[in-house]
């Protein structure tokens, strides 16, 4: 059983959607003939993992050190805009939740693991 989590409900949605919707965006750029996302939660005394995953394609390293700094961005023109924004919204909202954000690339998978403790 996952325990419930003091928090405000909009920014929890906004953590997810943030990293679901590049997900999304990264598999349909890239083509991916059968694009995955994947939720997993688990929960220890210590607080609650929610592992989001994707099969789209590898974040390179260089592009991985950057992607929570403000206003990094791999969108450039056309329908593909971004401001760069969301990933730093969201480690600033995990942070402020005295958690931790972390992220997994290889050409299988990229995956998000945000770690919430439970206060």
């Amino acid at each position: 059983k996952i325990p419930t989590l003091v928090a405000n409900n909009g920014e929890l949605v906004q953590i997810w959607v943030n990293i679901i919707k590049n997900g999304c965006e990264s598999m349909i750029t890239a083509g991916i003939p059968e694009p995955k996302i994947q939720i997993k939660t688990s929960a220890n005394k210590k607080g609650v993992t929610i592992e989001i995953s994707n099969n789209g394609p590898e974040i390179p390293g260089n592009v991985k050190q950057k992607i929570f700094q403000p206003n990094f961005t791999t969108k450039k023109g056309g329908l593909s805009f971004g401001l760069g924004l969301g990933l730093s919204i969201v480690q600033r909202l995990v942070d402020s939740y005295n958690g931790a954000i972390e992220v997994e690339s290889n050409s299988k998978e990229t995956k998000f693991k945000i770690k919430i403790p439970i206060s």
